[in-house]
Parts: structure tokens; sequence; C-alpha cells
């Protein structure tokens, strides 16, 4: 009986100190997210004031892209933004090689350095068979910003695929591809993980996502607002400029693709657009597609994927020559890991180097991500 009550006793005790333990860690952790959403609502609210989205009144007057972001002052408000981010790095991280880490990939989208050349002169220095950009790219906010201001000299349809894009090519003949906004930027995205049309702020996430986890697979991708009727369609060519339509006072264009339709044109507000400027890989380096992915979905509702139940499909797959020696595999594994952490259940073909031994697996189409962001596509990966 005695023995029992001591047990009982500990029992409690343990039971309490564990109670508190718990307490202090809820405490700690509900501090820290107090702090994190104070920190998240002064970004929101230097965002709103300082970036495109409050001023787009001000562009729709006649204003190029350039114009615009020299009128707000961009480049010192950039900066401004860049001090408070890089303080905060320094405070909230103990660990010095962490540190280290998340300056250097805070540094490089920064505007620090200048340009003696052509900014388009890079990808070409940067790209090799293991990568299309080094780890330490201080060039590489000039680079972004130049993509987000430099005059459009020429624009027709996209290349092929499912989604609306549209090619439009920089002062200097840089070709990038253009996506259109098709949802506000926080919008929620129900039904299947590859529903709705392309998420072009998903393009600039994923890109800034492969750098952190350092794949350096996936091309510099950033925003811009175009003026479509000022700086697009006088230099369009004919094929897409059939395609622009007015709803209302709104500029819209469907462009060419397998679901582009004139009742599923992208709309701008009044002549400006938002979208995703992604940058075209040197003409050096060809691309080969490969289709299908391994891991594919079937795209079909009440139909599965061999992967989906087969349990030694992974085993098959390494038998197969393209995949049994080589970093190929092993590229797409990391994928897999990008692909769940923004959700896209969409990599049905992937692309590599044309002719290139051992050529590293490009991470190209993110648009299909962040649809639901509380909900992870576990069946996919």
């Amino acid at each position: 009986m005695y023995l029992n009550y001591r047990i009982l006793m500990r029992t409690r005790v343990i039971t309490l100190l564990l109670s508190a333990m718990f307490l202090l860690v809820y405490f700690a952790l509900y501090q820290q997210l107090r702090f994190d959403q104070e920190e998240n609502n002064k970004f929101t609210k230097f965002y709103r004031n300082n970036t495109l989205s409050q001023h787009v009144s001000g562009q729709k007057l006649g204003k190029t892209s350039k114009q615009y972001l020299q009128e707000i002052d961009y480049i010192p408000k950039k900066m401004q933004l860049y001090r408070r981010h890089l303080q905060k790095l320094q405070t909230d991280i103990k660990d010095e090689k962490f540190l280290v880490v998340a300056e250097n990939l805070l540094n490089d989208t920064a505007l620090l350095t200048t340009l003696n050349n052509s900014p388009w002169q890079l990808p070409s220095e940067w790209v090799n068979t293991k990568e299309i950009m080094p780890e330490s790219v201080p060039q590489l906010g000039r680079l972004m910003y130049e993509m987000a201001t430099r005059r459009i000299t020429g624009a027709d349809v996209g290349f092929k695929g499912s989604q609306l894009k549209a090619t439009l090519f920089l002062e200097g003949d840089q070709r990038v591809a253009f996506k259109p906004q098709r949802y506000r930027r926080n919008e929620i995205i129900s039904g299947s993980p590859y529903s709705g049309y392309d998420r072009h702020n998903g393009e600039i996430a994923a890109f800034h996502l492969g750098r952190i986890l350092g794949f350096r697979r996936t091309p510099v991708a950033v925003g811009r607002r175009i003026n479509l009727r000022q700086e697009l369609k006088p230099v369009a060519k004919p094929r897409l400029l059939s395609t622009f339509v007015e709803n209302g006072n709104n500029s819209c264009f469907y462009g060419e693709c397998y679901y582009c339709r004139s009742n599923l044109s992208a709309c701008a507000d009044g002549s400006i657009m938002e979208g995703v400027m992604i940058l075209w890989l040197p003409n050096s380096w060809p691309l080969k597609v490969h289709r299908p992915h391994p891991w594919r979905r079937t795209y079909k509702q009440n139909k599965t994927a061999q992967w989906q139940y087969d349990t030694q499909f992974c085993d098959k797959v390494r038998r197969v020559p393209l995949y049994s020696s080589g970093r190929l595999l092993l590229d797409i594994i990391d994928t897999s890991v990008l692909d769940y952490l923004i959700g896209n259940a969409d990599r049905h073909l992937f692309e590599t180097f044309l002719g290139k031994q051992d050529s590293i697996m490009l991470i190209l189409d993110n648009g299909k991500r962040y649809c639901e962001e509380f909900n992870n596509i576990k069946s996919g990966f």
C-alpha cells in the first residue's frame, strides 16, 4: 500500500513537472508567434506602402515599369528593407554557420553591386551541367532589377503548354517568359492539387526556395507590373496582338496555349498587369524534355498511377538505364522535397540539358503551387 502511494505521488510529481515544462514551452512559442506576427504586420505595412501594389493608380497615368519604380524611390526603400532584414537575421540566428548562409542569401538579392557589362551576360557565365547559378551571386539583385525595369522591345505568344504565357524580349535582346497574375497573391485555390490557373507568385517563391535549399536549378523569377497599352501592345507581334480584348476599361489577352480561349483571358487592372518575368536560359544550353516523369499523376479521378500502389515501383525505376546511374534520380528526389514544400502535384515531365552527360534536372514550370496552404499534398510524393 505504501509502495503504491509512493509510486502514485512520483507519477503526479512527474506529471506536474511535464505540465509545467509544456506550459513554459507553450508560452515561449506563443511569445515567439506573437513577436513574429508583430514583425509580419510591420513588414506588411511597409510592403503595402512601398511596393507596386500601393501605387497602381500612379502607373495608370501612363508610366512604364521603370518610371514608376523611380517615382516611388524603389531602390532606397529596398535598401531600407534589406537593412531591417539583415538586422533581424543577426539578432535571431545564433548559429554562426547558419547566419553566414542566411546573410549571403540576403546579400545576393540586395542591390549592393553595380554591373560593368550587360546583365544578360551573367547567365552564360553561371550555367554549367551541375547548376544554373553559383552558390554566391552578388549580382543577382541587379539582374532582377533589370528584369523588372528594362524596356520591352518585343512580345509574342508563349511557348507550347497548357497555361497562358507570353514571350517577351527586353532591351539587349534578352528573352523572358511572362506569366500573368490570375489570382490575388494570398488566394487559396480549392479542388485537386492541379486545379486552376498557374500562380505567378508561385514561380517567384519556388525560385527563392530553391536557392535556400541549395538546389540552384530554378531560373531567376521576379515580379513586374507591365503597362500593357504602353509597354507591350506597341511591340507585340500580330499573332499575340490579335488575342487582345477589352473587358470594360480593362485590357486583356488570351494568347495561344492548350487551354487558351477568349473567354478565359487574363485581364489587367485598367492597363496595368502584374505577373512574373522568368529568365530564359542561354541559347547555348538547349533543353531535352523527358516524358513522362516517373512519379507522374494520371490526372483522372478514378485512376491511380502505378507508383501509388506498387510497393516495388522505386526499385523498378532504379533499373531503368536513364536512372540507374548518375545524379538524375537523386535530383528527382530533391525536387520532390521542394514540390512537397510548395504543394505541387503537377510535375508530369522534366527537362535536362541536351547532349550533356550527367546533366542536372532543371526545376521549371512552378506555377501550380500553393493551392491550399493548410493542406499537405501527401499522396504526391
